[in-house]
């Protein structure tokens, strides 16, 4: 059985598979097990889409089926028909190893990140593409000048006493996007959390108080609020469903605004979503197609300290432990110190908490404990020794 992976396993789900084959190109997509012809729905030009479909009608039947993808509109006959050619023989390729090969087996393997940035680039909407590797810059000329001479002369390489990422504001985004809080240029916030089932957002006015009639402040918020949404979505490549608790509006014609405000800045996204509407609670849903980890599982792992829940014990409540377990570890023993060594925070709360502590543990056994401060220990761990 041939199956094409189609999107990568991430969190608690595997991979997910289909033996539905599709090839991607620079201009189209290749299905060779079918026969259909079609077009991008993103190209919305009725003209356009006439014209497409005049070019594929061109291709012979016998190569399978083919998708215009955006990265098509405006491109010449020539180039699909060199795309075309490049993914039939690709696609012969991976039918011989199919006869060749033992399972289990790669027989096909996608393009690194970089050249399939390349492949995948809207011409259009690129003035200029920057690389600082010069390895990366020779391989994507290369390759440009094979499926698109003219996005080649774009390709640039980055020199100066900066990186690329600093020169740009890249670094400070991938800051901006690890953080759940946001902040507009009105002065409001929204907050993001990410969870197992769904990914909510929350719209607040923060510091926000121009407008001179309250409901004048909360649409503005939310306006701001709908477009930095879309950024972020695309920015943290977050996906499934979405909640979003703009903050409330009155008037019918403000909420209609809004979300029409975020509709059109979702068209830029080039991953599937989809806005339900409003629910009764006014919280607004939409959802994302989601392929792959989002920039924080890419960037980061989960907190040692707290598991990733974003919280920690408090040092009183880990004192309160650990006399707990010194009283289960030492309370059958009538001789022997007991050492209990953990950070200077939970020490201190430690050597209070024995002061109240009668009710917990045995006066005797509080007699032969020994509080030692380790700067060095996390504030939600203690050590029990008993000598």
């Amino acid at each position: 059985m041939v199956v094409q992976v189609v999107r990568e396993a991430f969190g608690g789900k595997g991979p997910r598979v289909t033996c539905f084959i599709a090839l991607p190109g620079r201009y189209l997509v290749h299905a060779p097990q079918t026969s259909f012809r079609g077009v991008s729905r993103r190209i919305h030009d009725p003209e356009e889409k006439q014209r497409l479909r005049d070019i594929l009608a061109t291709l012979p039947e016998s190569s399978g089926g083919f998708i215009v993808r955006t990265a098509g509109a405006g491109a010449e006959a020539s180039a699909f028909q060199a795309d075309a050619r490049f993914l039939v023989e690709t696609w012969a390729t991976i039918e011989a190893k199919i006869r060749s090969s033992s399972t289990p087996s790669v027989l096909h393997a996608d393009l690194d990140l970089f050249l399939r940035s390349l492949r995948d680039a809207p011409n259009a909407s690129l003035s200029r593409i920057v690389v600082d590797d010069e390895r990366m810059h020779r391989a994507g000329r290369d390759y440009l000048r094979e499926i698109d001479p003219q996005l080649a002369s774009r390709l640039q390489r980055h020199v100066g006493p900066d990186s690329l990422f600093d020169a740009t504001g890249v670094s400070q985004d991938f800051e901006k996007a690890l953080r759940s809080r946001v902040w507009l240029s009105s002065g409001g916030t929204i907050v993001i959390e990410q969870t197992e089932a769904l990914v909510s957002i929350d719209v607040n006015s923060g510091k926000f108080v121009g407008a001179r009639r309250p409901e004048d402040t909360v649409l503005k918020t939310n306006l701001e609020a709908a477009a930095e949404i879309a950024h972020q979505l695309r920015l943290r490549d977050l996906g499934g469903i979405i909640v979003v608790d703009f903050i409330d509006m009155d008037r019918p014609e403000h909420r209609h605004l809004v979300i029409e405000t975020l509709e059109r800045a979702l068209q830029r996204d080039r991953s599937r979503t989809k806005v339900v509407g409003l629910s009764e609670l006014g919280l607004l849903q939409l959802t994302r197609k989601r392929t792959r980890p989002g920039i924080g599982a890419a960037l980061t792992r989960a907190c040692v300290s707290c598991s990733g829940t974003g919280r920690m014990k408090t040092p009183e409540t880990v004192a309160y432990d650990a006399l707990f377990e010194v009283r289960r570890v030492a309370s059958s023993l009538t001789t022997g110190d007991v050492t209990v060594r953990t950070h200077p925070d939970v020490a201190r709360a430690l050597r209070l908490a024995l002061q109240t502590a009668a009710p917990i543990i045995n006066p005797s056994l509080v007699a032969r404990l020994r509080v030692v401060d380790d700067p060095e220990a996390r504030v939600d761990q203690f050590d029990v020794k008993v000598s």
